[in-house]
């Protein structure tokens, strides 16, 4: 199985991540004092602020289900499922490969890698690419600097 790497110095490549990286911080930041230690944190305070953030519904408002309640609702994936995934994903980098080429270097295998995932989840029916206009940013006059 491939690691699906971002490229590198990337951090917005995957956005999620890193707001939920930084809303645990923020959380375990806040449960060190609670445990009598501000400043210090422990791995009781970064389970604690995982806990936090499982319970609170934070999609639907206060009446929607918890990340925790979606994940134990969920269908595990079943050894068959990641196996025929695998062979797909090998399938689509042979068919990148030889329509772009062989990779020259790690970045180009980690790009080819990323996007032969990508269409495999597509191919699967794991992932629904839907496209929309991204309107391009307004960019106001600059204004007379009048003294």
């Amino acid at each position: 199985m491939k690691n699906l790497c971002w490229p590198p110095r990337t951090p917005c490549y995957n956005g999620s991540i890193e707001a939920t990286i930084s809303s645990l911080k923020i959380r375990t930041e806040a449960h060190a004092p609670r445990h009598g230690h501000p400043g210090y944190w422990t791995w009781d305070d970064a389970a604690a602020a995982r806990a936090e953030a499982n319970a609170y519904p934070w999609r639907s408002g206060e009446l929607g289900p918890s990340p925790g309640q979606l994940w134990n609702a969920r269908s595990p994936i079943t050894q068959q499922q990641r196996e025929r995934f695998a062979l797909e994903v090998d399938q689509q980098l042979l068919s990148l490969e030889a329509a772009h080429g062989w990779p020259e270097n790690d970045n180009d295998q980690r790009s080819l890698d990323r996007e032969a995932i990508s269409q495999a989840l597509v191919e699967l029916g794991y992932l629904f690419i839907t496209r929309r206009s991204i309107p391009l940013p307004i960019r106001g006059k600059k204004a007379a600097d009048i003294t």
